[in-house]
C-alpha cells in the first residue's frame, strides 16, 4: 500500500514538473547555430531548453562529429519519430531536430527545412574536417552548466520512476521486481524510446558531451 502511494506521489510530482516547464517556455526565443565561424541556421527554444542552450548543444555535437573521423558524413539522414518531428541523424546519433517553431519563419514545411539544414550540416562538417587536418582543435569546455545539473536530476527521476512503476507492475503479475526494472531500462533506452521518439529521447538523455559522462558515472555507482 505504501509503495503504491509512493508511486502515485512520484507520478504527480513529475506531472507537475512537466506542466510547469511547459508554461515556463511559452515565449519563443531564437539563437543562431554556428560551426566554426560560419552561421548555419537559427533554432528556437524547446519545452526544457532555451534557444541558447539548444544551439550550444547542437554546436557541441557538430564539433564532436567533425573531429571523429570514424563517422561517415555521407550517412547523414533524416528520421521522423512518431511525434512527427524530423531529426537530422549521423550514425544513429541525433544532431538537430526541426520543430514547428523552427519552420514557422522559413515559409517551409518541417520536412523541407530539415533537408536544407541537412545539406548545411554536411557542408559544414566537411569544411571543419578539412580545417582540423591543418590545425589543432581547441579543447572543449568542460564546465557544467546549470541546465546540465537540472537535466541530470530529471534523468535520474525518470529512471527511478520507470523502475518503480515497472517493478510494481511485474510484482502484481507474479514476477520478480528486478524483471520489471530491467524492462523499464529497455523501454526508456534506445531500443524503444530512442527509436520511436529520437528527438524526445535526445532531449532527456543526450548521447554526447558531459551529460552522458555524468549518467555513466552514476550507473557505475549503482553497479558497485
Amino acid at each position: 500500500m505504501k509503495k503504491s502511494a509512493l508511486i502515485v506521489a512520484l507520478a504527480l510530482t513529475l506531472f507537475h514538473f512537466f506542466t510547469l516547464a511547459a508554461f515556463a517556455w511559452k515565449t519563443v526565443e531564437y539563437a543562431q547555430v554556428h560551426c566554426g565561424s560560419e552561421k548555419l541556421f537559427t533554432v528556437t527554444n524547446r519545452e526544457l531548453k532555451s534557444a541558447d542552450e539548444r544551439a550550444h548543444d547542437i554546436e557541441d555535437r557538430l564539433k564532436r562529429f567533425s573531429s571523429d573521423k570514424t563517422l561517415d558524413i555521407s550517412q547523414l539522414n533524416i528520421r521522423t519519430g512518431l511525434d512527427g518531428v524530423p531529426v537530422i541523424m549521423l550514425a544513429n546519433q541525433p544532431i538537430v531536430s526541426v520543430t514547428g517553431e523552427d519552420a514557422k519563419g522559413s515559409g517551409m514545411s518541417q520536412a523541407g527545412l530539415a533537408e536544407v539544414w541537412k545539406e548545411k550540416v554536411r557542408q559544414a562538417l566537411s569544411r571543419e574536417r578539412e580545417n582540423m587536418a591543418k590545425s589543432t582543435p581547441a579543447s572543449e569546455n568542460s564546465r557544467l552548466a546549470e541546465h546540465e545539473v537540472l537535466l541530470l536530476f530529471l534523468e535520474v527521476a525518470t529512471l527511478l520512476m520507470g523502475a518503480l512503476v515497472f517493478g510494481e507492475l511485474f510484482v502484481r503479475l507474479g514476477q520478480p521486481a528486478i524483471m520489471g526494472q530491467i524492462c523499464a531500462g529497455l523501454v526508456l533506452g534506445q531500443t524503444f524510446f530512442g527509436t520511436l521518439f529520437p528527438d524526445v529521447s535526445a532531449l532527456i538523455f543526450p548521447p554526447d558531451g558531459s551529460q552522458s559522462k555524468l549518467m555513466e558515472a552514476i550507473s557505475w555507482i549503482g553497479v558497485s
